[in-house]
């Protein structure tokens, strides 16, 4: 005969029974009336706790984002660099092999230098988004290289729009290179 559970747990069992159902009973009759009884408290206590994922995912969940956003972020950042670090060099080695003939006027060198960035790193203002393309900035146009020991220094500026929130770091994209002439 199996023994009769006392009244303190038959009261905790009738108070943890759901309205409209029946108290379970043991499966087999090695299980007792404890172990039935700590399975419910486990269940109940889990039922408690289930919006604590939802709490906890949602404060955890911005700070993910902006991990997210933030590599996103460098890994645009560093192509324009590196587009913009390749352009300049070509625009500075053009000028310096002779890009620029002496009637030139300052739209038709700004036009040459364009079509050198863009055969050099085409779509780079689609990719990272920029405002505008690459500016070319030289003080003062150069009509030719100055001489054959001179140097020619071009700087290549364009503004960078920034996805994530750490956009102060990336206002603007800069590349500058200096090459010696060589006519």
């Amino acid at each position: 005969m199996t023994k009769l559970a006392t009244p303190s747990i038959r009261l905790l069992a009738r108070f943890l029974a759901r309205p409209g159902t029946t108290p379970r009973k043991p499966a087999h009759k090695n299980e007792s009336l404890k172990s039935i009884l700590l399975d419910e408290i486990v269940l109940k206590r889990n039922r408690n706790e289930r919006g604590a994922a939802v709490v906890e995912f949602a404060v955890v969940l911005p700070i993910l984002l902006f991990i997210l956003l933030s590599m996103v972020d460098f890994g645009r950042y560093f192509y324009v660099r590196i587009s913009l670090s390749s352009a300049s060099f070509e625009v500075a080695d053009a000028i310096s092999r002779g890009l620029f003939i002496a009637s030139d006027d300052a739209v038709t060198k700004s036009q040459k230098m364009s079509a050198i960035i863009n055969d050099v790193s085409p779509g780079i203002a689609g990719f990272a988004q920029l405002e505008s393309s690459a500016q070319v900035l030289l003080t003062p146009l150069p009509e030719t290289c100055p001489s054959a020991s001179g140097r020619i220094s071009v700087r290549l500026a364009t503004p960078f729009n920034s996805i994530s929130p750490i956009n102060s770091f990336f206002s603007e994209a800069v590349s500058t290179t200096s090459m010696r002439c060589l006519r």
